[in-house]
């Protein structure tokens, strides 16, 4: 974040303790991008998150901490459709846990998963079916076959590829044994059982199974609505395809606009939470900086995300108070 500040200050064993201070901190206030309640924050902290993957590089950094947060940021940009950037940092988790971990550790099968993901949605079929398996076996021999670890990583996403390649009669039985482990093991609104039900439904539409698809796609959009889950905009779209295909184009163009308008709130949700107040309170767009201002950018970031972290909610007050000294915002963060 502020290496290029310190760097004529410190020298080279001064900026690697400086450095691997900073990546522990970024990872610890990095949020789990699977909770989409947290991506406003998984927004703010992306910049330190790709800066401290340059110093985990640089470095060579072997604590348990560097893995962790490049998997995390690449979840993220994952979510976000950022794919080329998610698959350079979900490849150097993953090279980092290799080295640093047992080959059946759980947490192998997870950037496993997460590298496939990203080569399926990009259909790159061929590249991710055997990261798969591997991280399937993985999880098999580390957890019960029950286990819901399994269904969250490869299960479910073994079965959306071989959906994707047409193996419908492969896919079903994961489906559906997917859906069953998470019933069980998770609260009847959860989203993942909401994602499981959504997994089916597009299976039986495109083998034109639509009687049994809709109640399963009603339960799905139920849990969404419930929740204010972010799939609930493509849940939308899909329930119109579905309606669409059954005859009734009235009621897909008014599920239609709705997607519509849940996709544009939820845009303005992390706009109104950090560019607009980096523009207005910080007057970004004002400045007249044009030497690394993507340095300044992060330090806006960083204190924005020191600010919030402990609760501070009036900006303008909270920088006034606690961030016009660099040296006071590492005490506020208790370094």
């Amino acid at each position: 974040m502020v290496q290029a500040v310190l760097q004529d200050e410190l020298d080279e064993d001064g900026q690697r303790r400086w450095a691997e201070r900073a990546v522990r901190v970024v990872e610890r206030g990095f949020p789990n991008p699977q909770e989409f309640s947290d991506w406003p924050q998984c927004e703010r902290l992306l910049p330190q998150a790709q800066a401290a993957a340059a110093w985990i590089a640089r470095w060579d950094f072997a604590f348990e901490e560097r893995g962790r947060l490049l998997n995390q940021a690449a979840y993220y940009l994952y979510q976000r459709g950022r794919y080329a950037e998610a698959e350079l940092l979900q490849q150097r988790a993953l090279a980092l846990r290799e080295r640093a971990l047992s080959p059946n550790h759980p947490d192998i099968a997870q950037s496993l998963n997460n590298l496939t993901e990203l080569y399926r949605n990009q259909g790159h079929w061929v590249e991710a079916e055997p990261l798969f398996q591997r991280a399937l076996e993985i999880l098999e021999r580390a957890l019960s076959p029950n286990h819901p670890a399994i269904t969250n990583n490869s299960l479910n996403n073994l079965a959306l590829l071989y959906h994707a390649q047409g193996r419908t009669a492969d896919a079903e039985p994961l489906f559906q044994h997917a859906l069953a482990i998470r019933e069980r093991a998770l609260d009847p609104d959860h989203p993942d059982v909401a994602n499981s039900l959504n997994n089916l439904v597009g299976l039986y539409r495109d083998q034109g199974r639509t009687a049994e698809a809709e109640p399963l796609f009603q339960r799905a959009l139920a849990i969404w609505k419930r929740t204010e889950h972010p799939n609930l905009a493509a849940g939308l779209e899909n329930y119109a395809v579905l309606l669409t295909r059954t005859g009734c184009t009235a009621e897909a163009a008014t599920l239609s606009a709705a997607h519509a308008a849940h996709a544009v709130r939820a845009h303005w949700s992390i706009e109104n939470r950090l560019h607009d107040v980096r523009d207005v309170t910080l007057g970004e767009d004002a400045s007249r900086i044009r030497r690394n201002p993507g340095l300044f950018a992060l330090l806006r970031s960083f204190a924005l995300n020191l600010l919030r972290f402990h609760g501070v909610t009036h900006i303008s007050l909270g920088l006034y108070d606690k961030a016009l000294n660099f040296d006071r915002l590492l005490a506020y963060q208790g370094l």
